[in-house]
């Protein structure tokens, strides 16, 4: 148990400095997730890797409005809350997919692709 702790630790800390390293990220954007981070460790991650992906996948520039809006409208953004809530493997797991299956016009159609990729029943 000690390990996956540690593990999920340090997936969170490469999550929140991805977003960081990015060009795209102001350091508005780094100090709001900091601050998330202390608050709720699992909210700053799940938004941070939803932030990275979109950044990466389809040039969308990660704003505090935008990691706002990713929290409180984004399914995918929830799923991985929760697998961080349930499991630092499953949420490791889970995250690597959410960024393979970005699909940078549909939210939804992101959320059913990571389902399947994941055999998950919606």
């Amino acid at each position: 148990m000690r390990t996956e702790i540690r593990n999920l630790i340090i997936a969170a800390s490469l999550s929140i400095s991805c977003v960081s390293a990015n060009s795209r990220i102001s350091e508005e954007v780094d100090v709001m997730l900091s601050g998330l981070h202390s608050m709720c460790a699992g909210c700053a991650i799940a938004s941070s890797t939803v932030a990275v992906a979109l950044s990466e996948r389809c040039q969308v520039k990660a704003t505090p409005s935008s990691i706002r809006e990713i929290m409180t409208t984004h399914p995918v953004y929830s799923f991985l809350l929760a697998q961080y809530e349930l499991d630092a493997y499953s949420f490791q797991q889970s995250a690597a997919v959410v960024i393979d299956k970005t699909d940078c016009s549909d939210k939804h159609q992101w959320m059913t692709s990571v389902q399947e990729a994941l055999n998950i029943q919606p």
